[in-house]
């Protein structure tokens, strides 16, 4: 895991812009249709790639955690940005499997159009502290691993 740590910030926050872009069309239907619809947006098929870099990336998360926080210097306050960050990328694994495997769109269906550019806003500061870890990283690198 200690390889793949150093990557964890950047590969979740292409999970994030891909979310970003997911929201972003969903907004956007709304403000066009008046509605949402995630078949609309998303079919079975191609959320697999979605949930699989998904499930990924929680793995990461969970896995590389304490090589992230020794790697980034991760303290205090970065520590419960990251926790939260894991939280909601693991949680929302199910809906996504639900999703792939049956077609059913009830568990996103529950969240209200303004989600969206709510979420997105998340997203956007999520990043940044992704990115303000990263640099940390650069600060301070990790000694080899034998």
């Amino acid at each position: 895991m200690s390889k793949q740590a150093r990557f964890i910030p950047y590969f979740v926050s292409f999970l994030l812009v891909l979310g970003f872009g997911l929201h972003l069309t969903n907004l956007g239907n709304y403000v066009a249709r008046g509605s949402t619809a995630l078949a609309s947006i998303i079919t079975p098929t191609t959320d697999i790639v979605l949930a699989s870099w998904m499930a990924y990336c929680a793995v990461l998360l969970i896995g590389g955690a304490r090589e992230v926080f020794r790697r980034h210097a991760v303290h205090g306050w970065r520590k419960v940005v990251y926790w939260v960050l894991t939280f909601y990328v693991t949680a929302s694994l199910p809906g996504h499997f639900r999703y792939i495997l049956t077609g059913d769109t009830r568990y996103f269906d529950i969240f209200p159009w303004w989600f969206s550019p709510l979420i997105m806003g998340v997203y956007v500061l999520f990043i940044a502290f992704l990115v303000s870890v990263a640099q940390r990283g650069s600060e301070t690198p990790a000694p080899a691993v034998q």
